[in-house]
């Protein structure tokens, strides 16, 4: 197994040695939360009420040895390139000892270029995390039929650390589809889906929602959504769970999509 950090698609480092010939001198991951506890008139306790996450900041020192021909200013330029401020969110991908690859939706902070010497420079590199969890490179998903107004299951694995927005892809033909997690949250829409139609539900803040008819390019959808619909609570708690579909009519097929999330580098 090769350990390695890229962002962007760029290889930053590779523990074999191979090209780019760089050293990761060191490597933080910090997961910050805030508990909000709240202050009583009883001097033995106080109150407990939440506890949310605040952004990661994920931070490597490089050590980068300057080869033939290359200049210090020509290497701090590429550094530069890879991590341009005019790239916005983009993947940071990490590969640990354990052989596991997970990835982070991240901005690269400023470098800050702490040696600098005729034969190498060496690079602190801070990547900030407005969704602070690792996730799986890929989405799992699983799909079921609707039946009418005949309730069917649709078993979901969260195999993460965390609950996880969920997406839904509804294909036609369904009439008033409905998903729902037990008495946790529910999704409902007063719209009919012809056979080829598709209906695309984001539920992640902020929640979106698309319609593709078979004819025609994808647009929002408004007014169709009941207010039963609390797309804000639509994640998939960890392990198994069974969402529940049903609908006015028809036998479209519903596909849930999500990312497992962890807590920390595994």
């Amino acid at each position: 197994m090769t350990e390695y950090l890229k962002w962007n698609g760029a290889t930053l480092w590779e523990d074999d040695g191979s090209t780019p010939n760089y050293v990761l001198a060191a490597e933080k991951d910090l997961n910050g939360r805030v508990n909000t506890i709240e202050t009583l008139g009883d001097r033995s306790q106080n109150l407990y009420r939440d506890t949310v996450s605040e952004t990661r900041a994920y931070t490597v020192v490089i050590r980068i040895p300057l080869t033939a021909g290359q200049t210090l200013t020509g290497l701090k330029a590429a550094w530069d390139r890879w991590h341009s401020r005019a790239l916005g969110e983009k993947v940071l991908e990490r590969e640990t000892e354990t052989g596991n690859v997970l990835q982070l939706d991240a901005v690269a902070e400023t470098p800050q270029w702490d040696e600098e010497g005729p034969t190498h420079a060496q690079v602190t590199q801070v990547y900030t995390a407005a969704r602070p969890f690792w996730r799986s490179t890929s989405e799992s998903n699983a799909s079921a039929n609707y039946n009418g107004a005949g309730p069917v299951n649709l078993a979901c694995n969260n195999t993460g650390d965390l609950p996880s927005w969920a997406r839904f892809v509804l294909d036609g033909a369904v009439e008033d589809p409905k998903i729902a997690y037990g008495d946790e949250w529910k999704i409902e829409f007063g719209i009919d889906l012809a056979a080829g139609d598709e209906l695309a539900l984001i539920c992640r803040t902020p929640a979106s929602a698309w319609y593709t008819p078979a004819a025609g390019p994808a647009e929002p959808v408004y007014g169709y959504r009941t207010f039963a619909s609390s797309f804000r609570k639509a994640k998939l708690a960890t392990g198994n769970h069974n969402l529940v579909l049903t609908a006015t009519a028809g036998a479209g097929l519903a596909t849930a999509y999500w990312y497992n999330l962890y807590e920390s580098l595994q």
